[in-house]
C-alpha cells in the first residue's frame, strides 16, 4: 500500500470509480434485460433512503465497536490510518460518493443481475457478497479483515437489494459509512504521526 495519498491519486481514485459505473452503466444499456441496474422503484425513493441511512448506522456502528474492542479491528484501523494520513480533507466525501454509486452499480447492480438471470436471486446475493468481500482486501496481508467485513456488509448490501427490490438503499449505505469512515480513519492516521 502506498504510505500516503495526495491529490493526484484521489483524482485518479475518482476517475477509476467513473470507469467502473461507466462500464456497468454501458452493460446495462446494450443488455437490459440481463445487466440492468434497478436503481431505484419510483414509490420507494423515500423508504429505501431511510432504510440505506439505517443499515449504514449499524455498519459504522459494527466497523467502531471492532476498533475498539478487538485487536484486528486496531490493527486494521492502524494500517488504513497510516494509508490514509495523507488524504485532502476535500476528497471524503467525492470518493464516498464515487464509491457508493460505483461499486453498488457493479456488485448489487450489473454483477447481481447477471448472476441472478443465471442462477437465481439467492446465488446472486451469495455470489455479490463474497466477491464484494475478496476486491476489499482478501488477498493483501493485513487486509484480511477489512475483507471479512466487507463480507459481511455485502450480505447487508444484498440483502437490501433483495428487500426493496432497487440498489438506491445500498448505495446510500455504502456512501454513508465512507462519508463516516473515511475521515475518522483519516484523522486517526495523523494522530499517529504524532
Amino acid at each position: 500500500m502506498n504510505e500516503t495519498l495526495d491529490g493526484r491519486t484521489v483524482i485518479f481514485g475518482l476517475l477509476f470509480y467513473a470507469l467502473m459505473l461507466g462500464a456497468s452503466l454501458a452493460a446495462a444499456a446494450f443488455w437490459p434485460a440481463v445487466v440492468g441496474v434497478p436503481w431505484v422503484l419510483p414509490d420507494r425513493v423515500v423508504p429505501d433512503v431511510v432504510l440505506g441511512l439505517l443499515a449504514g448506522g449499524v455498519v459504522i456502528a459494527a466497523s467502531w465497536a471492532s476498533i475498539r474492542w478487538t485487536a484486528s479491528g486496531r490493527r486494521l484501523a492502524d494500517l488504513l490510518g497510516r494509508t490514509l494520513r495523507g488524504l485532502p480533507a476535500w476528497a471524503s466525501l467525492p470518493l464516498a460518493l464515487a464509491a457508493g454509486v460505483a461499486e453498488e452499480a457493479v456488485f448489487r447492480g450489473t454483477l447481481w443481475s447477471a448472476i441472478e438471470a443465471a442462477a437465481g436471486a439467492e446465488a446472486a446475493w451469495i455470489l455479490t457478497s463474497v466477491a464484494f468481500g475478496l476486491v476489499h482486501g482478501m488477498f493483501r496481508p493485513g487486509l484480511r479483515t477489512w475483507s471479512a467485513f466487507a463480507l459481511a456488509t455485502g450480505v447487508l448490501l444484498g440483502g437490501l437489494r433483495l428487500a426493496t427490490g432497487g440498489i438506491l438503499a445500498a448505495v446510500v449505505a455504502h456512501s454513508l459509512v465512507d462519508a463516516v469512515n473515511l475521515p475518522l480513519v483519516r484523522r486517526a492516521g495523523r494522530l499517529a504521526d504524532r
